[in-house]
């Protein structure tokens, strides 16, 4: 027995030495197949994350385009502008990751071209909205034609995932026919020889570390997938093919008022109820539609989340199907997000776009009323055939209207320097009692027009804050201002100035219509009106309280309303840091100015009836005046005519006034000639490029008579 052993035994070991090799072989080329069929996955996961950074950039595409339409606002426009610049590079990638694969490859010129359709839809309407208007921007939109290539994106994108899906299962069926394989090859190694125990019990013990290995890998895998989704911003619910819920992540679990252990195996609508914020009804639960269709819902808006403890918060959702390796629904995952937030920036972009119209409908309102009765006082005028008591009349009307506009515009002026922080103040020991005193007199002939009976209440002794009296006077004028306005006609205005402690505090009551409680929070905020109804349309633009406050602010001071009620009038306090001393008298002399006859004296305005009466007005005083419409033409006409005083606009076409005066100073004739800029233009930006231009001074139109006379007679330095 042992000869027959011995016998066979080389027979034996060749066997044996025959079934390791093809165990080895098979086993390399199994481990090759894993290692293929591995790769092969990765590839398929890599293209699949491609096909969703595509789809990611265009949603952001659109999501920001939507933005600007609805806002109008440009920082909405950057993720679109982001989503533009990647895109390309992602289709690129894309199709460098489908060369291998000629159905996926042949798919990928039509994810271009659709991405091509959106993105044109896009700048479409973002150039419409930008040059038109939202109403415009939004027609193209309801053409559908951006819907519909977005539709065939997610179709073709849709397409392609499925694609991938199912060479990544064709790929987990080869890795698991290999595996099996390997087992079974090794099984008939033990059972073929003896010497392959000892082998077959190594590899037994190596295969089941490397499956304890395996289920301690897949339990940090499903724990790390808990802990990214606990880490995400948005709230998260997974359910069970049955719509029972089996996990909530942190958001969700705050948002709903449900914890996920008390949560597990509840039904998802019990957990997660929303209802219509506008409705008030029930509306379907998108993880609900997901497994009923086995589809992805997109986000959904308008929606109210009810906590468990009856809290609403509106949110955003959409929710997806959750699928095995073999393309079989085991859930859906629900995903939301709280858009309160975003919400009441919504809102509070509504109330400022809609106070901006209401603004914009009221400044035309403003300057209308004085340009109706200019142009009546201009008609009688034509019809009196110069009679003097109409001229007389006429004369004091469209001086008021105009010193109205005047106004208005200074108001608008103001506005602007205080959004920029751009308002000075010349601040200097003055008496309250002629700051006002000076108000008084500015709101003189509206108190009188209404019929008011006006009482003050001023300290014998003065009264000395540190400030600047023209603006405080301001304020005080336009507090005066509106007791005045919303007071009816016969009613009472009382002023009262006194001193309390370190402080010196100004009141201005009326008998007027008063403040509603709502109302005194937001009074002082730009272009409120107290009442905007028809009947009191005199109101305004809404800035006079907004000025004077920042005005006090600058003062280091404060302002605040008060009203018991509609009907009951309103108090205004002004509180500023009291001088220790006070003012030196100031007298002011009387202003002369001497009318030299003889100045020579070239205007240049493109504004023909500008030009023209401004050169009959200095005419009439005794100057020799040449007008010019152009700056070209004054340019050449300076050279002849050798005026000793240019009044140039800024704005004119060709050679606006800015270039015209550096040329004059160019020349020689041109390095003592006065030049006064004579411009709508009056920002201290603007001050500071005539100055650099060469002009000697800067007037603001309409320019007051008497300044520019003074300037028509001082000789130049």
């Amino acid at each position: 027995m042992n000869k027959a052993f011995e016998r066979k035994l080389p027979i034996g070991i060749a066997v044996v030495v025959v079934i390791i090799l093809a165990n080895t072989a098979l086993s390399y080329r199994n481990t090759v197949e894993l290692y293929a069929a591995a790769e092969r996955v990765a590839h398929s996961e890599r293209v699949q994350a491609a096909l969703e950074q595509v789809l990611t950039s265009a949603s952001e595409a659109e999501t920001g385009q939507r933005g600007y339409i609805i806002t109008g606002n440009e920082r909405y426009l950057e993720p679109f502008k982001a989503a533009e610049r990647r895109i390309d590079a992602e289709v690129s990638r894309l199709a460098q990751l489908t060369r291998d694969n000629a159905e996926q490859e042949a798919d990928v010129p039509r994810l271009q071209r659709f991405i091509v359709q959106k993105l044109d839809e896009l700048r479409l309407t973002i150039a419409v909205r930008k040059e038109n208007g939202s109403d415009a921007a939004r027609a193209i939109v309801l053409t559908d034609r951006g819907r519909l290539a977005m539709d065939s994106l997610h179709a073709v994108v849709g397409r392609m995932e499925s694609r991938e899906l199912a060479t990544i299962a064709a790929q987990q069926a080869a890795y698991a026919q290999s595996r099996d394989w390997a087992v079974s090859a090794g099984l008939a190694a033990g059972l073929t020889a003896l010497v392959l125990v000892t082998a077959f019990v190594v590899l037994q013990q190596r295969n089941i570390r490397a499956r304890s290995l395996a289920s301690e890998a897949l339990f940090e895998q499903k724990e790390l997938f808990r802990t990214t989704l606990a880490s995400i911003g948005d709230g998260v619910i997974s359910t069970d093919r049955g719509a029972s819920v089996t996990f909530l992540n942190p958001v969700a679990e705050a948002l709903t008022g449900w914890k996920s252990t008390e949560a597990q195996g509840e039904a998802l609508a019990s957990v997660f109820e929303i209802i219509n914020e506008e409705t008030r009804l029930p509306v379907e639960n998108p993880a609900l539609r997901a497994l009923r269709d086995g589809s992805v819902v997109a986000l959904q808006s308008h929606t109210v989340l009810v906590s468990k403890s009856g809290t609403e918060t509106p949110i955003d959702d959409s929710a997806a199907p959750i699928r095995d390796a073999h393309g079989l629904m085991t859930g859906a995952v629900l995903i939301f997000r709280d858009i309160a937030e975003r919400k009441a920036s919504e809102r509070q972009l509504r109330d400022a776009d809609r106070r901006k119209d209401e603004f914009l409908a009221m400044l035309a309102h403003e300057l209308r009323n004085p340009l109706a009765p200019l142009r009546n006082a201009i008609e009688m005028v034509r019809l009196s055939a110069d009679d003097p008591h109409v001229v007389a009349s006429v004369r004091g009307i469209m001086e008021r209207q105009v010193e109205q506009m005047v106004r208005l515009t200074d108001d608008l002026l103001d506005v602007s320097r205080i959004t920029r922080d751009r308002l000075e103040l010349r601040r200097k020991p003055v008496d309250l009692a002629l700051v006002v005193q000076r108000a008084m007199e500015s709101a003189d002939p509206l108190i009188k027009e209404r019929r008011h009976a006006v009482t003050l209440a001023l300290p014998t002794a003065p009264l000395v804050v540190d400030a600047d009296e023209s603006r405080l006077a301001q304020v005080l004028y336009n507090l005066l201002g509106n007791a005045a306005k919303y007071t009816n006609p016969g009613g009472r205005i009382h002023v009262q100035a006194m001193r309390d402690g370190s402080d010196a505090i100004i009141t201005v009551s009326d008998s007027g219509i008063g403040i509603s409680r709502d109302h005194l929070q937001n009074v002082f905020e730009m272009f409120t009106q107290i009442d905007s109804s028809l009947e009191r349309s005199q109101g305004g633009l809404g800035l006079g309280l907004t000025l004077s406050r920042r005005i006090v602010q600058l003062h280091s001071g404060t302002i605040e309303a008060a009203s018991e009620g509609l009907g009951r009038g309103s108090t205004f306090t002004v509180r500023l840091a009291a001088a220790g001393a006070p003012a030196s008298a100031e007298t002011a002399a009387a202003r002369t100015f001497a009318f030299p006859k003889g100045r020579r004296v070239l205007i240049a305005d493109d504004n023909r009836d500008s030009a023209d009466t401004l050169a009959q007005m200095l005419q009439m005083v005794g100057h020799d005046v040449r007008v010019c419409y152009d700056g070209v033409n004054a340019l050449t006409q300076a050279e002849l005519f050798r005026p000793e005083i240019m009044l140039l606009d800024i704005g004119m076409p060709v050679l606006n006034g800015l270039e015209l005066a550096t040329r004059i100073r160019e020349r020689p004739w041109g390095a003592r000639m006065r030049l006064i800029a004579l411009t709508g233009w009056g920002q201290p930006e603007d001050l500071k490029r005539s100055q650099r231009a060469g002009f000697d001074h800067h007037l603001v139109k309409p320019v007051e008579l008497s300044r520019l006379q003074e300037l028509l007679a001082a000789d130049k330095a």
